[in-house]
């Protein structure tokens, strides 16, 4: 359990001062948006938790070489990640082939090749997929009473797989992928349905990620955003007034929680 203190450490001034300029004003606004008692802790997986780019990035070109099309660097395909596998493959095929991955005939595509994508990446899921830094720290310091949730658009199947693979399954009781609703993320359901399995309402609870989707998630369905810039959410670097905190990583927002 994190033990209190009379004054913020080092790691907690520098969350707070990636907030907002003021550190007097960031200060204030941290304290007002962490609630007071926390009881559910809600996060996104890929580039919150996990730095899963190479296994994924292995799923991506082993569909593209079976279909004809050139592969794509890591980075191509992270800049893909984000709105579901859906979304990740028409962006991939689209880029190496030269088409819009804005239509309706490219969504087809990526539907179609849907079964051969999970094929390949079932196949190397953890291969290189590890946690980041300060994951297991934090969750492991979160008292029993906090509810943990996942909330990805990434299936519902990998994503467990992955955290059980991990050695941190066990401390989730919410896991939603993007096919356990029928909406998912920025669509706020997603975030609703696992707050109720949390038994936590939204102003006792917060929601971290690392992209833009995280954030209108979260702050759509009532719960504190804190952004992090971990992993894939370029975007969330540039637009940090989309998120109530925003931390440099996982062990500053561990400070943040102390006395929680």
């Amino acid at each position: 359990m994190f033990s209190s203190g009379p004054s913020f450490s080092s790691l907690q001034r520098r969350a707070l001062h990636a907030t907002l300029p003021s550190r007097k004003g960031a200060e204030e606004r941290a304290m007002k948006s962490i609630p007071h008692p926390l009881k559910a802790v809600l996060f996104d997986l890929d580039g919150t938790l996990v730095d899963s780019i190479d296994d994924l990035a292995t799923g991506v070109n082993l569909t593209l070489e079976s279909i004809g099309l050139p592969m794509h660097s890591k980075e191509a395909v992270a800049s893909f990640v984000g709105d579901g596998v859906v979304s990740l493959l028409a962006r991939s095929i689209a880029a190496a082939s030269g088409e819009d991955p804005w239509t309706e005939p490219a969504e087809e595509r990526a539907r179609a090749m849907l079964p051969e994508f999970r094929l390949h990446y079932n196949d190397h899921l953890v291969d290189q997929t590890v946690l980041l830094p300060g994951v297991r720290e934090l969750i492991n310091g979160l008292p029993p009473r906090i509810g943990v949730g996942l909330v990805t658009n990434k299936p519902e199947d990998p994503a467990r797989r992955i955290l059980e693979a991990l050695g941190i399954g066990d401390r989730f009781a919410a896991v939603l992928g993007g096919d356990s609703l029928p909406t998912r993320k920025p669509d706020p359901e997603m975030v609703s349905a696992a707050l109720a399995l949390c038994g936590a309402p939204p102003s006792q609870a917060i929601l971290v990620g690392d992209g833009l989707t995280d954030a209108r998630a979260g702050k759509a369905a009532g719960v504190v955003t804190v952004g992090v810039p971990s992993g894939l959410g370029f975007a969330l670097r540039s637009n940090r007034d989309e998120v109530d905190i925003f931390v440099p990583d996982l062990h500053a927002l561990r400070e943040l929680l102390r006395g929680q």
